[in-house]
C-alpha cells in the first residue's frame, strides 16, 4: 500500500475529509471503497452505464453491501438505459433487495454512502464514458448530508422500479 493510500485512510479514520479524483479508467476500482463502507445506506443517481455496473469489482462490492444488509436505492435517470444488460442487477431488483425510482430529468450521477461520504461524476455524454471525472469525499460532512436528503426527495416524487417490466417503457436499448 502506497503512503499517500496509508495518509487517506488514516485521515478518513479520524473524520477529516478526503478527497480523491479519479479519471474513467480507474474509476470502477476506487468507486467500490464507497460501497463497500457502508453501514446503513447507499443512494445512488445513474445511468445505468453497464461497463460500469457489470465491472466485477463494483458487482462485488454492491452484491456484499445488500449481504450486510445495508439499504440500496437508485435513481435511474431519465436518459437511455437497458437494465437488461446488467442482469444481476435486474435481479436484485426483482426480489426487493434494491430500490429503484426513474426520474423525470435528467440528473447528475452521485453516490452516497450513509450520508457521510460522496462521489459526484462531471456531467457528460453517455457515449463520453470514457472522459468522465469523479471526485470521491469521505468524511464530506453537510454536503453529503444535503445531498442525501436531495436524492431522497427526488426519489419520493418519482415513478417506482416494478418487477415485471417485460414492457419497460423507460428502458431503451443503447
Amino acid at each position: 500500500m502506497s503512503a499517500q493510500n496509508i495518509g487517506m485512510k488514516i485521515f478518513g479514520l479520524l473524520g477529516i475529509p478526503v478527497i480523491e479524483s479519479c479519471s474513467s479508467e480507474d474509476f470502477p476500482e476506487k468507486v467500490p471503497n464507497l460501497f463497500n463502507i457502508a453501514k446503513q445506506e447507499i443512494l445512488i443517481s445513474t445511468d445505468l452505464h453497464p461497463d460500469f455496473y457489470n465491472n466485477e469489482s463494483v458487482k462485488a462490492s454492491i452484491k456484499a453491501a445488500i449481504n450486510r444488509n445495508v439499504d440500496i436505492e437508485i435513481l435511474i435517470d431519465k436518459g437511455p438505459h437497458d437494465i437488461f444488460k446488467i442482469q444481476w442487477l435486474k435481479e436484485n431488483l426483482d426480489k426487493g433487495r434494491i430500490k429503484a425510482f426513474y426520474s423525470k430529468d435528467k440528473i447528475r450521477h452521485i453516490i452516497v454512502a450513509d450520508g457521510k461520504h460522496i462521489r459526484e461524476e462531471t456531467t457528460h455524454d453517455r457515449s463520453n464514458y470514457d472522459k468522465a471525472k469523479n471526485d470521491i469525499i469521505i468524511n464530506a460532512g453537510s454536503i453529503a448530508a444535503f445531498t442525501r436528503d436531495t436524492l431522497k426527495l427526488m426519489m419520493s416524487e418519482s415513478e417506482p422500479y416494478k418487477t415485471d417490466k417485460t414492457n419497460d417503457k423507460n428502458s431503451k436499448n443503447v
